[in-house]
């Protein structure tokens, strides 16, 4: 999960926890194992999954949350390192910035360095005025803000 605090609101922190929450439920229920929880350049590592685990260590996780740093690709792709191998995915979790329609630099190269090592990464993007049939770039999906409020069903 990415929230860089100089460019979201509460609002869309809001958001993104309540996103990365649903995403984090709906994989530990199916056949996906969950490996580590990334918030805030901080890497957490937990096995959550295939009856193994507790959901309410990703929640617990996800409860504390408070804006964050400048997300800086090569930095945390280095704190991944040790784990990489393990990875077949990462879901990137953030809010959409306004004033930009692309991912940014940083959050590019992210998704570019764990290509790189074979990881792949499927990106949502939570944004406030979204139209559901918007498109992005796949594997990048936009979330309406107004779509998390409703509950409404999200298909990974």
């Amino acid at each position: 999960m990415d929230y860089d605090r100089h460019v979201s609101s509460d609002d869309g922190l809001e958001a993104v926890i309540s996103l990365a929450a649903g995403v984090v439920a709906s994989l530990s229920r199916g056949e996906a194992l969950i490996d580590l929880l990334v918030v805030d350049g901080q890497v957490h590592p937990l096995t959550l999954g295939r009856s193994l685990g507790y959901l309410e260590q990703a929640l617990d996780l996800l409860a504390c949350v408070v804006p964050g740093a400048r997300l800086q690709a090569a930095e945390l792709v280095a704190r991944l390192e040790p784990h990489i191998a393990q990875l077949s995915g990462v879901v990137l979790i953030t809010e959409a910035r306004a004033d930009r329609g692309d991912l940014g630099h940083e959050r590019q190269q992210l998704v570019e360095l764990l290509e790189t090592h074979g990881v792949r990464c499927k990106i949502l993007r939570v944004a406030r005025r979204a139209a559901r049939d918007e498109s992005f770039a796949p594997p990048e999906r936009v979330v309406p803000f107004g779509d998390i409020a409703a509950e409404e069903p999200l298909w990974l």
